[in-house]
């Protein structure tokens, strides 16, 4: 078995380009850490009215910590309707970073669910998701002004 194995690898690396363009780009892409996209929603009220921007993101934070203390996804009564509404909930709040890649672990953890993937393991991924989620807009808050400050200071 691990004659052929290796021969398919070999055939593999043998039909792949080794500097292929944009395969520096894919790999960077498949590493890169989540982000505040611009022209995300996030970032366009950041642009427009940067006081509004911050308690929009103290008001995402909270959104997310709801979604992580509500999440019954390694219940195991949760039907599988009620997985994938936590999940769209989730990503549609996460849309509003534009983070491509934390919208993809959404995807995921809804294909997970499709396959009957139910239990602890994806309640543990849908919190390391909203939980990556929710320090992305902090860890972006604090480059935005306090909203109790005074705008005529």
């Amino acid at each position: 078995m691990r004659g052929p194995f290796a021969s398919l690898l070999q055939r593999l690396r043998i039909h792949r380009p080794t500097n292929a363009p944009g395969d520096r780009a894919s790999n960077s892409l498949a590493h890169a850490q989540p982000r505040i996209e611009v022209g995300s929603t996030l970032h366009t009220m950041a642009g427009l009215d940067p006081v509004a921007a911050a308690a929009f993101a103290d008001a995402f934070v909270v959104e997310i910590e709801h979604a992580i203390d509500t999440c019954t996804l390694g219940d195991a009564g949760t039907l599988q309707a009620q997985a994938l509404q936590q999940i769209h909930s989730l990503k549609n709040t996460i849309s509003l970073t534009g983070s491509q890649q934390l919208l993809k672990a959404c995807d995921q953890l809804r294909d997970a669910v499709s396959h009957n993937a139910l239990g602890d393991t994806l309640a543990q991924r849908f919190t390391a998701v909203a939980n990556a989620a929710g320090l992305l807009v902090k860890h972006y808050r604090r480059s935005l002004p306090s909203d109790n400050a005074d705008p005529h200071a």
